[in-house]
């Protein structure tokens, strides 16, 4: 079985190979700055504490996601949650949710939307899917009080 230790080298070799993905490196670069950098040919020599540095200084390179992005990325998954809620499958999920952002921000380009307005419909549609969930778990006890008293007597 595998130790704590092995479990997390393993998430953070895989953390390291996500970020060399978004950074577009060739084996043969990712192999000749492990070589460089620790004088090892694979990051399973590495260990944790090596593994964290590398990854640090190669977030360095990344490029920064801008609050708009986040914003964006926000109001997305908010109105995937409503869909999920609701049972909404559309064919083209990423369209039909940018649609729903635009309709919601009454705008006809996605990328014109300002940051407030993508916060604002994000903690809307949050709040829609909370609430179409609760009332969805609500509504077979609000059935069953519906019956009259007798009725229910007689089931018992």
């Amino acid at each position: 079985m595998a130790t704590q230790i092995d479990k997390t080298e393993k998430h953070l070799r895989l953390q390291l190979h996500a970020i060399t993905a978004r950074l577009k490196m060739s084996d043969e670069e990712y192999r000749a700055m492990l070589y460089d950098t620790y004088k090892v040919e694979s990051s399973t020599s590495l260990n944790a504490h090596q593994l964290i540095d590398l990854i640090h200084t190669l977030q360095q390179h990344l490029p920064q996601d801008t609050e708009l992005e986040k914003a964006r990325r926000r109001a997305c998954a908010a109105v995937a949650a409503w869909f999920r809620a609701t049972g909404y499958k559309p064919a083209d999920t990423t369209s039909a949710i940018r649609a729903t952002i635009c309709q919601a921000a009454q705008v006809d380009n996605f990328h014109r939307i300002g940051r407030e307005k993508l916060t604002a419909i994000a903690c809307g549609f949050s709040r829609k899917a909370k609430t179409y969930t609760n009332t969805m778990e609500m509504a077979p006890v609000v059935e069953m009080n519906r019956t009259p008293i007798k009725q229910q007597l007689n089931t018992l």
